[in-house]
């Protein structure tokens, strides 16, 4: 069964994420570099947002072999930290099993891999996403007249990374917008993309401009460099310049 749209921009944001193509972007986990304990999977959900606990616990609920399957001897551990409804407690139990303020244990990494890339973790997760993100992308991508399925992705992606466009943002975009003549429709989808790129990545903090720029300038190029990953939207993820069916 082909991906819908939805699942192709969440792969793109979440190759940005985690430095890797699916389905390998679906298990990755770091350890308690940021105080958010750990982090895991495709958006990197984590245990300070308290957005890991409820994929975790769904797996556990619904496929409890397929996760003491991927843990083994260490699924007692990770059921008790999930029975900590404490946040604090699970952040400290996350620092326990963190190297050097970064990655996970080997054993425990390996674990959240296996877990990750099943087939029922894959869907948990694109489920918490959609449910998260995908309304607040549909609205930014009507409320900014883009039409493409690269317009999408970029709202997508503004939606996860940044949490939208802020008012005066919008006003310098709209007005950016109002300047731009005699350009073909693809043409003037990909300016009003490099507008938005542009804007939304100078209202991000100074210490993340660059990033941002470069992230949301791959989207609407439709390919570049991301955290070391060259990307290329339309042979890695299928997004092209087509009207989006959302």
């Amino acid at each position: 069964m082909s991906k819908t749209l939805f699942e192709r921009c969440l792969e793109l944001t979440g190759t940005f994420e985690t430095s890797k193509l699916p389905p390998e972007s679906y298990g990755v986990s770091v350890g308690n570099f940021d105080g958010a304990g750990m982090s895991f999977g495709v958006l990197q959900f984590n245990l300070l947002s308290g957005t890991l606990q409820p994929i975790l616990r769904e797996m556990i609920a619904k496929h409890p072999d397929i996760v003491k399957s991927c843990f083994g001897s260490l699924y007692p551990e990770l059921q008790e930290m999930l029975d900590t409804r404490s946040t604090k407690a699970q952040i400290e139990w996350a620092k326990k099993r963190t190297i050097n303020c970064r990655p996970l244990r080997p054993e425990w990494r390996d674990a959240f891999r296996r877990l990750g890339i099943t087939p029922e973790c894959i869907a948990i997760q694109r489920q918490a996403a959609k449910e998260r993100y995908y309304t607040k992308a549909v609205t930014l991508f009507k409320e900014y007249g883009l039409q493409s399925e690269r317009g999408f992705a970029l709202m997508f992606d503004i939606a996860t990374q940044n949490g939208g466009i802020y008012e005066a943002t919008k006003k310098l975009i709209l007005t950016d917008f109002a300047k731009l003549k005699g350009l073909s429709p693809e043409a003037a989808e990909v300016e009003r993309m490099k507008i938005i790129a542009t804007r939304r990545a100078e209202a991000a903090n100074k210490k993340w401009v660059s990033d941002v720029k470069n992230r949301k300038m791959t989207i609407a190029l439709g390919f570049g460099t991301v955290h070391g990953v060259k990307v290329n939207l339309e042979t890695d993820f299928d997004i092209t310049l087509r009207k989006a069916v959302i």
